[in-house]
């Protein structure tokens, strides 16, 4: 008769009826380049970055609905390029001459 319960056999088990599982040696590992890294997880570092800028400039407690650009870089670690780029895709202008940024109302 026929155990219910769940098996203790391994992969070393010489009678186990299921095929052998192949070992992953060091060698065979496949270690991806580091531009293709970056490559994966640019999008969703600056995705978040986005998200971030857009509640700065939502949040009610900002005057008058403006950051400047110095406190929205700190807010998202990013430096000054990275966070223009980043406002202008989100669709955010400069407030007047200053170096203030806003979301375009509409």
């Amino acid at each position: 008769m026929r155990s219910l319960a769940p098996s203790t056999r391994t992969n070393d088990d010489p009678n186990c009826q299921h095929e052998k599982l192949p070992r992953i040696k060091k060698e065979d590992k496949v270690n991806l380049p580091l531009w293709r890294i970056q490559m994966v997880w640019t999008p969703i570092r600056e995705w978040n970055q986005k998200r971030k800028l857009r509640e700065m400039l939502k949040d009610p407690r900002s005057a008058r609905g403006v950051r400047s650009i110095g406190q929205l870089e700190r807010g998202i670690g990013a430096d000054r390029p990275t966070t223009e780029r980043l406002l202008l895709a989100l669709g955010a202008r400069k407030f007047g001459t200053t170096e203030e940024w806003t979301l375009n109302s509409g």
